[in-house]
């Protein structure tokens, strides 16, 4: 069996080249695929109520791997770019228009509810822990216009719509949210 740079600790990215596996970009890219998977097992778990979350979580999913081609140093980082730029303005409406049904919250609550909530809460601080990881990425990086002009409101947003998603949850379902006295 042949053995190569990934066998000992490196990995290859297109434009970028050799990179170690512990380095902030590769870092942030198994963040965001974290990211994607938590996604996916939201989807498989939503209640019938929830279903038009379905399609919308699927565009994200896609837009997280263009986060990453760009992230991994892509070449084709125009054809990318644009779609994120265009999730996340479909993502700020998402979350006014789901914002509008939760209603207005009155303090902090308490991760519960129903499965599907809980694992939106979960998408949204892993997401958190994906934005911290790639400031980082760009507190070291010097050509990092891309990621801080798209990525990172992209990813922001991102949080803030999980966390409307677990209120629209629970609110479907009838659970009351648990507010932190």
């Amino acid at each position: 069996m042949e053995k190569n740079e990934r066998d000992f600790g490196m990995t290859s990215l297109p434009v970028v080249g050799l990179v170690s596996k512990s380095s902030l970009r590769i870092h942030s890219l198994g963040e965001v695929d974290e990211l994607s998977s938590h996604i996916g097992l939201l989807t498989a778990i939503l209640p019938e109520s929830c279903s038009d979350l379905l399609q919308k979580l699927e565009c994200i999913q896609r837009t997280l791997f263009a986060t990453g081609a760009v992230l991994s140093g892509s070449n084709k980082c125009g054809k990318y770019t644009a779609f994120i730029n265009n999730t996340l303005h479909d993502l700020e409406q998402w979350k006014a228009a789901y914002e509008e049904e939760a209603g207005a919250l009155s303090g902090f609550i308490i991760p519960s509810g129903h499965t599907a909530s809980c694992q939106a809460h979960i998408c949204r601080s892993v997401c958190r822990r994906t934005e911290r990881s790639i400031v980082s990425l760009c507190e070291q990086e010097s050509d990092i216009e891309d990621i801080t002009k798209y990525i990172l409101p992209f990813i922001n947003t991102l949080s803030n719509f999980f966390f409307t998603v677990v209120r629209v949850i629970n609110k479907r379902l009838k659970i009351g949210e648990k507010e932190y006295e």
